[in-house]
């Protein structure tokens, strides 16, 4: 009688992964090809001046990147967020080395170096980062806003300053209500959202109207998530279009 050999079950192979640090790498590296594009563009087509300098290269860079990664994955990711704000230190470093009197003439303009570096001094960044943190730090404890939100708005304080970041701030929240109101009478219609408006204001002091008919809960609709990365874009954009550097 032949004893049968024992089944040895052979270990599984790991899946084939991409390496975590290709995106990192990838964020850090791709500015230095993007910079020097973006100014010549902007300088070519007399873009407002944050867009004439590397700072304003590398902030429209991560607006495009977080905009396609929110819009594709709802994600914000902290590759695209903490290289850009680590970008803008370094030109921010750069930018307060040079001299004040040291100017450079580049596609016929001429403007001091450090413009062409950065349109904010180190102070108004700080003060832009606080702001922008402090803002979205309690909408992220209060309201349960994204991290990943939290962490774009404040690398963008960075690059525009307080005044600047705090008017895109509201912007944002402006165009996404807006956005969010005709999304909800797109899904319902407006004589439903109408009517839950009229019945919200006159239950609240004890007039009921009946004639409204049945009551249509919109809170589901109100609750649906949407990418923010496109309003904060937008938002940013217009303070920068409006209140140029």
């Amino acid at each position: 009688m032949i004893a049968a050999a024992p089944i040895v079950n052979k270990p599984e192979a790991p899946a084939a992964s991409l390496p975590a640090v290709r995106p990192w790498r990838t964020a850090l590296l791709t500015p230095l090809l993007v910079i020097p594009a973006v100014v010549a563009i902007a300088a070519w087509f007399d873009a407002p001046g944050l867009f004439r300098s590397a700072a304003g290269a590398v902030f429209l860079l991560m607006l495009l990147v977080c905009v396609v990664t929110d819009l594709r994955s709802r994600r914000i990711y902290n590759w695209a967020t903490y290289t850009a704000a680590l970008w803008a230190v370094l030109l921010l470093a750069v930018a307060a080395l040079l001299p004040a009197d040291r100017t450079i003439e580049w596609l016929g303009r001429v403007e001091p170096a450090r413009l062409w570096i950065a349109r904010i001094d180190s102070v108004d960044a700080l003060f832009g980062f606080g702001v922008a943190f402090g803002i979205m730090f309690f909408l992220f404890s209060t309201f349960g806003c994204g991290g990943g939100d939290l962490k774009l708005l404040a690398a963008s304080g960075l690059f525009l300053g307080p005044e600047r970041v705090l008017e895109g701030l509201i912007d944002s929240y402006i165009v996404a209500g807006v956005a969010a109101l005709c999304f909800v009478i797109w899904v319902v219609g407006p004589l439903a959202v109408f009517a839950a408006i009229v019945r919200s204001a006159t239950e609240k002091i004890g007039l009921p109207l009946l004639f409204l008919g049945p009551q249509r809960d919109l809170r589901p609709f109100l609750k649906l998530g949407m990418p923010m990365a496109p309003f904060y874009a937008i938002g940013l954009l217009t303070a920068v279009y409006f209140r140029p550097l």
